[in-house]
């Protein structure tokens, strides 16, 4: 659009912008542009850039003719937001009320007895904690229970807590955080590693069993 003229301020209110907008420009419309209206009728007539006055009233032209191809279309971001009531409660609410059915669903199903009451003169060989613990049994079989059982796991929460302050790379994409990444994946790597040998590896006395020799886990 061309500059506006010297004029009164209603020949360039926003109103008129708006018009403009919404109508298109006194020019044939095509089926491509920054607006996709439909092509008229026919041509429109060709206006002279110094038109005089009295063929728009008495007021001077405050918008020029130009091009559709030349508008620049606003690209505007797609609203894509919702409330939190009730699109993201209700689904919260579906999920709290569906886990514990499917999970009695699954006790009843699946025969699962509850085994006797420990016998403290009986210890079973080999005493195993659950799998999420049998990385740290297995940890603590090799070093200092101090070491192991407090330093070791202090250490790694200390890591992950100082991560963000020691890499203060601003890359969100996993591949240009080759520090965090690498960190990370080693940590993980020791965890499943330590996991896997202490609950299919380990036998009576904590020695070192192939499970297809002998089965020691309980599920």
């Amino acid at each position: 659009m061309s500059p506006c003229f010297p004029v009164p301020w209603p020949c360039c209110s926003g109103s008129n912008i708006w018009r403009v907008r919404k109508d298109g420009f006194a020019v044939r419309r095509t089926s491509v542009g920054a607006f996709a209206e439909e092509a008229t009728a026919g041509p429109a007539p060709a206006v002279p850039a110094t038109a005089p006055a009295e063929l728009y009233g008495g007021r001077s032209r405050v918008l020029g003719v130009v091009d559709r191809e030349s508008v620049t279309a606003e690209e505007r971001p797609v609203d894509d937001t919702v409330f939190s009531w009730p699109h993201l409660v209700v689904r919260h609410a579906v999920v709290f009320l569906a886990s514990p059915r499917f999970v009695l669903a699954l006790g009843v199903s699946f025969a699962a007895p509850l085994r006797g009451l420990a016998n403290p003169n009986l210890t079973p060989e080999p005493a195993k904690a659950p799998w999420y613990f049998a990385g740290l049994q297995e940890l603590l079989s090799r070093f200092d229970p101090l070491v192991a059982g407090i330093l070791v796991p202090l250490g790694a929460v200390l890591t992950f807590v100082m991560l963000p302050y020691l890499d203060r790379n601003p890359a969100t994409e996993a591949r240009n955080r080759k520090v965090a990444v690498t960190l990370f994946t080693a940590l993980l790597i020791i965890g499943v590693v330590l996991t896997v040998v202490g609950t299919f590896f380990r036998g009576p006395g904590w020695k070192f069993v192939a499970p297809w020799t002998h089965w020691y886990v309980e599920l």
